[in-house]
């Protein structure tokens, strides 16, 4: 029955969504998103319920934004991995937050629960209408990459809230601060974070820095190289 609830449900937000610019990605592992194209990447609303049987609740949503140069960046200088791989990493955001604003009370007064197929399309608008009022304003929030940035380069601390963890709040902010401001400001920030963490998450950045700043210097080197002659690394 369960089962049956969520495919109506999701019919239900598919046109809600739709009609406002998104699209359905489903994931077995990363479960179900909606999707709208920005500039250099894409504005998200993850969703996700459980069951709390005989009655499927519908959790707070996750509001994120991808800026695909940004995540490229980031996962091609980290250390090989067999849990992470392509596709995992284009699942990834830069930049996100949890759509929790009084959770607790919705959950409790049955807000976003459906116990019947008929429960479908009033709760499921009710519920795609909340988290994309909320994901705009948290959008509006961080419009551009200068914004995202001064959210990010809050590490430690602040920054976790909305990446999750020191390192990738800290690789984010250093690859944007790279784009936005050039490799010497962008070393400078990476030092400033490292000399302000400690432990696994300063080990895990230091090495995703040389590896970063190295391919970027080879490329400069490249650049500088006399035309017809192999730069020095590859001669």
């Amino acid at each position: 029955m369960a089962t049956v609830v969520k495919r109506h449900l999701l019919n239900e937000l598919d046109r809600y969504f739709t009609e406002r610019g998104f699209t359905r990605s489903s994931d077995r592992f990363y479960g179900d998103r909606y999707d709208r194209a920005v500039s250099g990447g894409r504005q998200s609303i993850a969703i996700s319920s459980h069951l709390r049987k005989p009655v499927l609740v519908l959790d707070a949503a996750f509001a994120s934004i991808r800026l695909h140069e940004v995540e490229n960046e980031v996962f091609r200088f980290e250390r090989d991995s067999k849990l992470i791989n392509e596709h995992d990493a284009l699942q990834r955001s830069t930049i996100g937050t949890r759509l929790d604003k009084h959770e607790v009370f919705k959950t409790a007064t049955g807000r976003y629960a459906i116990t019947t197929l008929d429960d479908c399309q009033r709760v499921g608008e009710r519920y795609a209408r909340d988290m994309i009022g909320m994901a705009e304003r948290f959008w509006r929030l961080v419009p551009n990459p200068e914004a995202i940035l001064s959210k990010l380069a809050k590490v430690p601390g602040e920054a976790r809230k909305y990446a999750g963890t020191d390192f990738f709040a800290a690789s984010r902010a250093i690859v944007l601060t790279r784009m936005l401001r050039g490799d010497s400001e962008a070393r400078q920030f990476a030092d400033a974070v490292l000399s302000r963490l400690s432990g696994e998450q300063k080990l895990e950045l230091s090495q995703w820095k040389t590896r970063a700043f190295g391919a970027w210097s080879a490329v400069h080197r490249d650049k500088r190289a006399v035309p017809g002659e192999l730069p020095p690394n590859r001669q």
